[in-house]
């Protein structure tokens, strides 16, 4: 069988080797496009979290006899997420439905009624309830402290609250004032003399102190269990000495919610709390 010529042989090999180059390229380009991959993609423009986590409308509430309704904070997803799989080992048959949302949020769907089998947020969003349809008086679930946190090597050589000022030449980030870490961060700073005028505003402070670990924001103030999620990453400078007190509200009448709770009090969950950043009772 006659081969092909060395010189045109070379020539296929260039023109192979163009097209797949060029294959490369335009998958990249579509990538690029598209947003990223099918994760960026379900996080929405900027990287941003999904809304945060709610019933659809028109869907009744499930039974609560065996699954209990948690409304809870961004900052305590992956808390709930740890703290649900040994109760549920625990006691088969139950479940467990986390519901996040930011703390404005969440007191709203209280308040109009939407049925929660246990409510936990800072006490002064808890304390807005007036213990309408709880049952029993709210218990402390544990703390988390406000810190001034900033890029692993402090490439900018941050060492105060001026960060968070008009015109500095960097870039701060704060939370919203819809939830506890925006409410306590502006009070820290109006306490400090300083006007605020972030560049980024945020209601989960996870995404927030990713920002801070890659460089696109100098410094944040955030809660220490957010900042636990890049902890090898970040560093920081200073407590801010204030912490929000979460507490805990049981609404749900049904063997689930009184369960639950009882278990969110127990030595195991706090010590998972304790893991994540937050300070345990």
């Amino acid at each position: 069988m006659r081969g092909i010529p060395r010189g045109r042989s070379r020539a296929v090999i260039l023109v192979v080797g163009s097209l797949v180059v060029l294959l490369v390229i335009l998958l990249a380009v579509g990538v690029a496009f598209s947003g990223g991959s099918s994760d960026d993609a379900a996080r929405g423009p900027r990287g941003t979290r999904p809304p945060p986590s709610t019933r659809p409308a028109g869907e009744p509430p499930p039974d609560p006899n065996t699954t209990v309704s948690v409304f809870a904070p961004l900052e305590m997803r992956q808390v709930l997420d740890q703290l649900t799989v040994p109760f549920v080992e625990a006691n088969p048959g139950l479940a467990v439905e986390p519901l996040l949302g930011t703390s404005a949020d969440l007191l709203e769907r209280v308040q109009t009624g939407q049925e929660s089998g246990v409510y936990i947020d800072d006490q002064a969003f808890v304390q807005r309830l007036g213990g309408r349809r709880a049952q029993g008086e709210p218990v402390p679930f544990g703390e988390n402290p406000l810190m001034l946190v900033v890029q692993r090597g402090n490439p900018k050589q941050i060492q105060g609250l001026s960060v968070f000022g008009a015109h500095p030449p960097t870039v701060s980030a704060v939370c919203s004032e819809e939830v506890p870490c925006g409410v306590l961060g502006r009070e820290v700073l109006e306490a400090a003399g300083v006007v605020a005028v972030p560049d980024l505003v945020g209601v989960d402070g996870r995404e927030l102190v990713a920002q801070v670990a890659s460089g696109r924001v100098d410094a944040a103030l955030l809660f220490r269990s957010d900042i636990h999620f890049r902890f090898r990453k970040t560093r920081v400078i200073a407590e801010m000495g204030v912490v929000v007190e979460y507490q805990l509200v049981r609404f749900g009448t049904g063997a689930a919610a009184e369960q639950f709770a009882e278990f969110l009090q127990s030595d195991e969950a706090q010590l998972v709390l304790k893991r994540r950043g937050f300070i345990p009772l």
